[in-house]
């Protein structure tokens, strides 16, 4: 049962994306802690939502990312059966399970959500979908920003296989389209830059 909801707006001016969540993170005082972005909107009900699944026994809980626009599906990608490509805009943890699992890795600025469900489901963890806390998500305004948004997806994946190894064969490709093909074109260029990077940790 939910008896208060505390909703924080914070910017952290200099810390990547990983690290400001971070900070939140392990500052809360809160049994759960939920993870939203800026550009997008919740609908109604999102906490209720969340709580029946934290009430299922989950500990890990997705909301439904709803992408407005010149968009695409999500690529996912199964580690023990279950999706890891659940992104972070609408991710909530019980406080101490995101505490014990160390939190965002701090070298991730891209993939940082999978990174961490991965190791959610390593640690023996099951993410729950809570598919009535919706979030509408808005897309990048200009064809440019989809592409570069598409590079840096690439990238993070690239760094996603640097430290738990391929996660290629463990993707479902979805159905090609003229927006796909552009989003796994730019993607892969992101996914060779990523490799050939040595100065990221791995």
């Amino acid at each position: 049962m939910i008896k208060k909801i505390v909703v924080t707006r914070v910017s952290h001016p200099g810390l990547g994306r990983s690290a400001a969540r971070n900070v939140e993170g392990f500052k809360t005082k809160a049994d759960c802690v939920a993870f939203f972005d800026d550009d997008g909107v919740l609908e109604v009900g999102w906490a209720s939502a969340l709580q029946k699944k934290f009430d299922e026994g989950y500990s890990v809980v997705a909301g439904r990312e709803v992408r407005l626009g010149k968009t695409v599906p999500r690529v996912p990608v199964f580690i023990g059966g279950q999706d890891i490509s659940y992104p972070a805009c609408c991710l909530a943890f019980k406080t101490e399970v995101f505490r014990r699992l160390g939190g965002f890795d701090e070298r991730f600025d891209y993939a940082e959500d999978m990174d961490l469900l991965f190791r959610a489901v390593q640690a023996g963890e099951t993410v729950g979908e809570a598919k009535d806390c919706i979030f509408y998500h808005f897309p990048r305004s200009s064809w440019w920003g989809f592409c570069k948004q598409s590079f840096w997806y690439g990238y993070g994946r690239a760094l996603l296989e640097k430290k738990h190894g391929s996660v290629l064969k463990r993707t479902v490709f979805p159905k090609l389209s003229f927006l796909m093909g552009l989003r796994l074109f730019f993607g892969c260029l992101g996914y060779i830059y990523g490799k050939s990077r040595k100065s990221v940790g791995f």
